[in-house]
């Protein structure tokens, strides 16, 4: 008897044993699936409301929802190492880089795309990942051009705006209920949010861009779309064609600078000049 309540003690500390180790499983599957059920919340409550009032309402959610996924281990040295780099294109009547600014922290959404192609892009983009952001259809002395940079803080959503019968946008094809997630069929447009990055320094023109690839045709520069493909609204860049964009910015600002200084010396010059021939 003695032996057989020690095995049935022994059976059941065992299972306890099991119990706990499942039990502390299940909750930390729990705790790394909180930030994604969260963020499926937020989703279907922002994408029921009017375009409008989501830009203003919807920051704290979706800012929320983004703020618990990149904090669930892994992780943010992981999400720098898929980052991948685009471009998008804003009519600065419209929304210009300064309308991003202006948003804050909270940025706001990219919607109103209405070309498949380009809708696609804006699919793909995740959090983290960078934007050119480029003035196009501009009347200035300078043209269209790189103005600066963008950063998605949060993958794409349906497009309210396609639903929105006050909306320029609007989509007639788009029946309501707006769905809840851009795998549904019924999800014609998507919208990622986008907040201000930077502005660079000088303003890289489609004009400055094109040069280039035409006296280098075997450039990085020559392949992007932009160069290619000019009247597609959002585009792929690859990180060679970013670096070296970045390169060509920093280049023309070095040779403004240089500029300003030559114009600003000559005066000093010939002064110093007269003097010496004063005392000749």
């Amino acid at each position: 008897m003695v032996i057989r309540w020690g095995m049935i003690a022994s059976v059941l500390i065992l299972s306890a044993g099991r119990f706990h180790i499942s039990a502390a499983a299940a909750t930390a599957l729990t705790r790394t699936r909180v930030p994604t059920a969260f963020c499926n919340t937020a989703r279907g409550v922002t994408t029921m409301m009017d375009s409008r009032t989501r830009r203003r309402s919807s920051a704290s959610l979706t800012t929320s929802a983004v703020t618990a996924a990149s904090t669930s281990g892994d992780d943010v040295s992981a999400g720098e190492e898929r980052r991948r780099f685009y471009l998008v294109k804003s009519e600065p009547s419209e929304f210009s880089l300064s309308d991003l600014l202006a948003c804050g922290p909270e940025g706001d959404e990219w919607d109103g795309v209405r070309n498949y192609e380009a809708r696609n892009i804006l699919k793909e983009m995740q959090v983290g990942d960078l934007a050119f952001f480029y003035h196009s259809n501009c009347r200035m002395p300078y043209g269209p051009g790189i103005v600066g940079m963008a950063q998605v803080i949060r993958t794409a959503l349906p497009d309210a705006t396609a639903w929105d019968a006050n909306d320029k946008h609007c989509d007639p094809k788009c029946t309501l209920p707006i769905p809840t997630d851009i795998t549904d069929k019924a999800c014609r447009w998507v919208s990622p949010r986008l907040s201000f990055q930077k502005e660079y320094p000088v303003i890289l023109t489609l004009k400055e861009l094109k040069d280039h690839a035409k006296k280098d045709p075997e450039s990085v520069v020559a392949s992007m779309d932009l160069v290619r493909r000019s009247r597609l609204s959002v585009t792929r860049v690859t990180e060679e064609q970013w670096t070296q964009v970045e390169a060509m910015i920093a280049q023309k600002k070095k040779e403004q600078e240089s500029e300003t200084e030559i114009i600003d010396k000559p005066e000093g010059l010939n002064t110093k000049r007269a003097k010496k021939s004063k005392i000749i």
